[in-house]
This record gives C-alpha cells, sequence and structure tokens, in this order.
C-alpha cells in the first residue's frame, strides 16, 4: 500500500509542475516560495537528480513557469543523475546543473537562439517552450557552460 501511495504522490507532483510549466501562465498571479520549493521538492523526490530553490519572495507565474522548464532542461541534460539549483535574487533567475552532464546539442542550440525550433516531442517541449516563455517575459535566456555546470539565466 506504502508503493501505491508514494507512486500516486509522485504523479501528483508531476502534474501539477506539468499544469505549471506546460499551462498559462496568468502574469496576475503570484507562486509563494513555499508553493515553489513543494512543488519542486516533490517532482524530484523519487528520481537520480535533486533540486535546490534558494528563493524568499513570491514570484508572478510567468517567472515560475519560465524557472520550472529551465528546470526540465537541465532534469534532460542530466541522464544519470546530478543536481539542479534555482537561484531568484533581484529579479534575475539562474537554473544551473550539475552532474554527469550530456546535454543534446540541437536542444540547447534553440535555447541559446543559434538554431530554430524543430518540431518538438514529449521530452524536448520544453525546449521549444522556455524560449516562448522568456520571450512573453521581455527576456532570454544567457546559456553558460563549464566541463561540470551548465547554467541558464534570465
Amino acid at each position: 500500500m506504502d508503493l501505491i501511495n508514494r507512486s500516486v504522490a509522485d504523479a501528483n507532483a508531476k502534474v501539477q509542475v506539468f499544469r505549471l510549466a506546460f499551462g498559462t501562465a496568468d502574469p496576475g498571479l503570484s507562486l509563494t516560495a513555499t508553493e515553489i520549493h513543494g512543488l519542486v521538492g516533490a517532482y524530484f523526490a523519487e528520481g537520480r537528480t535533486r533540486c535546490e530553490v534558494a528563493l524568499n519572495d513570491p514570484v508572478p507565474r510567468p517567472e515560475a513557469k519560465a524557472a520550472l522548464l529551465a528546470a526540465l532542461c537541465m532534469d534532460s541534460a542530466l541522464p544519470r543523475g546530478g543536481t539542479i539549483r534555482m537561484n531568484h535574487a533581484d529579479g534575475l533567475w539562474t537554473v544551473a546543473a550539475t552532474g554527469a552532464l550530456r546535454p543534446d546539442p540541437d536542444n540547447w542550440a534553440v535555447l541559446a537562439g543559434k538554431a530554430p525550433a524543430q518540431s518538438p516531442t514529449a521530452s524536448t517541449v520544453h525546449f521549444a517552450l522556455l524560449p516562448r516563455a522568456l520571450h512573453d517575459l521581455g527576456r532570454c535566456a544567457r546559456i553558460t557552460r563549464a566541463p561540470d555546470r551548465l547554467a541558464i539565466a534570465f
């Protein structure tokens, strides 16, 4: 019974994150730091990837949407697991991943604005949606890469 309860909780967490990341984000609404911590904590609770969130103040839903999409992009770059850190300070988001990074060059070229978006698949749709979410915020992704770290700032 415990396994069933954990599976249901995991599925609910994924649905909540997907609703925010892939749904409409009303700019008049905000998410509290506690809500974002809860969403991210529940989403990454059962996998090989951990996610840490440094956030104290409420953020507008469109910003939270972009941050979650960036975290999903980072998760895709960590097929064997690792750590994602989401930081929000002075209006700037930085979402960074450390671990055994294997970013797909084609998807990351789209985020960097160096290639047009291709027709996304279910496993890559977040790469197509993040530039749109950032455009709606009037921002663009600044991507930095080191051998053991990949980051998106906006």
